[in-house]
């Protein structure tokens, strides 16, 4: 994407200001960017801007794990409107881990800047770890799949974390015998986490991946029970 500058000069300075401190400092901070972009939003140039930041994220060393294809990400979601300065702010802030890669039986997250490999995988915002059916002595199964044991205990125990603003449960990638995936959800698992005030997906693995990527797009705080086989 080219080099796009706004032509009002008070807007441009402000935001030439900024890019050099978050240039300087090679640290995508939100609180850096928020005052010059929420400027050039009120000047009607913010997509002008934004094309701006998201071409010295493709080269800026960042704090935060971040690569071409969320940089592309946000493109998309710039492109389509979809993107709005505090938005963008809290995506670039964010910690989450990133998706690099998936198949069957694996799936690779970037957290912090370090590649990690899963066979399934809890995502809770900037953490995440291998899903273990058995952390509890009563083990989970396909059926009848994710209890609200299991969601409590990976999204809302954590005692230096906030709760999530969404959760996604994969259902695996399915089979003949159950095309919409293998892996349950019990009745009422989707009901306990709306009642918290959280949005809840259910949805097959590359669907739920999809989903994941397009929320931490968006800048959210993100839960997520990723399984990678059936």
């Amino acid at each position: 994407m080219p080099y796009c500058y706004p032509t009002d000069s008070a807007a441009r300075q402000s935001g030439w200001n900024t890019l050099t401190a978050f240039k300087q400092t090679q640290h995508a901070s939100p609180e850096l960017c928020y005052s010059a972009l929420a400027e050039y939003e009120m000047n009607g140039v913010y997509r002008m801007c934004l094309s701006v930041f998201l071409n010295v994220l493709s080269f800026v060393s960042c704090g935060y794990a971040t690569s071409n294809s969320r940089v592309k990400q946000w493109q998309k979601e710039v492109e389509a409107g979809k993107v709005t300065a505090e938005i963008f702010c809290r995506s670039i802030g964010s910690s989450l881990p990133e998706i690099i890669s998936d198949e069957w039986g694996k799936i690779c997250l970037c957290i912090e800047g370090v590649n990690k490999t899963f066979r399934d995988v809890v995502i809770n915002q900037s953490e995440a770890q291998e899903w273990n059916w058995s952390w509890s002595a009563h083990q989970m199964h396909h059926h009848p799949g994710v209890r609200k044991e299991d969601v409590n205990h990976f999204f809302f125990s954590s005692p230096h974390l906030p709760k999530p603003e969404a959760i996604i449960l994969s259902r695996g990638r399915g089979d003949a015998r159950a095309p919409g995936g293998v892996l349950e959800v019990m009745p009422g698992v989707e009901e306990e986490i709306r009642s918290r005030g959280v949005e809840v997906y259910v949805l097959k693995t590359e669907a739920a991946i999809a989903k994941y990527k397009e929320l931490q797009a968006q800048g959210k705080r993100i839960g997520a029970l990723i399984h990678t086989t059936c």
